[in-house]
């Protein structure tokens, strides 16, 4: 697969790699801190599902001259023997199965360290960073066959790409990408590169008109658009309505003539329904709630005294409006 770096904006000092319908953003969380308490914040420790993802952390670390340091990926090792184990995520339990161990195992020794790109146990207590990910899934069916999805507030916009060659005024039925912030701009270029068009020099039409100011664009149905992105030097200001681009592989903003025969970013808008308030049975407790809307995640624990014997202590806010999997159910013990 290609590997890329440019996609910095996905974490400070982060580099990209794509994955199937993945794009994993992977980045250094310096805090010397032991493992498992609060490394990597609200998000997951890396995920190094093939060597090319190895590849990258180990690139990665070239970069910043940290190599030869030990970093904690957040994975734990259950032995059966020195020769027989598997490999666990930190952060929902699941069986990994690439690895890139190269020394004989300790059993003493439960967790995985990262080393100028290999592999081996270490003890959890021992304090290093940390290789932190983002993973970014580009399964929305729910949108559009090979689109993506992407929240704000209470809005879901659902990007594809319309890869005819047409002019602005013609391509995506008028219903262009509506691109309210830089997050959305980023969504737009992962899309692109998921889908292996991210190449220097390949433009995008977006469905903006340039106003002859330059103060604003505004969209082909006349909705005004006041955040930009525009290239450096653009827009060039010649008194003509010119429609805006984006220029790969950075997705900056340029004018151009219309008439240009360009592949297209089209979009659709809903709303998002909100999750009801999350179900409580006896026995548990909700103990956090991120939110109600699409990806919310709320949070329960049995109360003391009891055990989990059905339903889930993480549940997620899906696109119509309810949460996954049940609420668990805690007994007595």
């Amino acid at each position: 697969m290609q590997q890329t770096y440019e996609y910095g904006d996905c974490q400070a000092d982060g580099a990209s790699y794509t994955y199937g319908n993945f794009v994993i953003c992977y980045w250094i969380d310096y805090m010397p801190l032991q493992h498992g308490t609060t490394h990597c914040g609200d998000y997951d420790y890396a995920w190094v599902p093939d060597s090319g993802a190895n590849d990258i952390l180990y690139q990665l670390a070239l970069t910043r001259g940290t190599a030869n340091i030990m970093y904690h990926i957040g994975y734990t090792i259950n032995y059966n023997s020195t020769s027989e184990y598997t490999v666990i995520r930190e952060g929902n339990g699941e069986q990994q199965n690439y690895s890139a161990f190269i020394s004989a195992m300790d059993t003493t020794k439960t967790c995985v360290g990262f080393k100028d790109g290999h592999w081996d146990a270490i003890l959890c207590t021992l304090y290093r960073e940390a290789f932190c990910s983002l993973v970014i899934d580009f399964n929305y069916g729910d949108c559009r066959e090979n689109g993506v999805s992407y929240i704000d507030g209470v809005n879901l916009y659902c990007y594809w790409i319309d890869s005819t060659q047409q002019q602005s005024t013609n391509a995506c039925g008028l219903d262009y990408s509506v691109i309210p912030d830089l997050e959305a701009q980023r969504v737009v270029n992962w899309l692109i590169k998921v889908r292996n068009l991210s190449h220097a020099g390949t433009y995008y039409h977006i469905g903006y008109k340039e106003n002859p100011s330059g103060s604003n664009v505004k969209t082909h149905n006349g909705v005004l658009q006041d955040w930009m992105n525009w290239d450096v030097n653009e827009p060039i200001d010649n008194n003509l309505e010119n429609c805006v681009i984006i220029k790969q592989p950075y997705g900056l903003w340029k004018d151009y003539t219309c008439t240009l025969s360009l592949m297209s970013i089209c979009s659709t808008v809903r709303k998002v329904t909100r999750c009801q308030t999350p179900v409580v049975y006896n026995g548990s407790t909700l103990i956090s709630q991120t939110g109600d809307i699409y990806g919310d995640t709320c949070h329960y624990t049995c109360n003391i005294g009891h055990v989990l014997v059905s339903g889930n202590l993480t549940r997620t806010c899906q696109i119509y409006g309810f949460w996954d999997y049940s609420p668990p159910v805690c007994r007595s013990k």
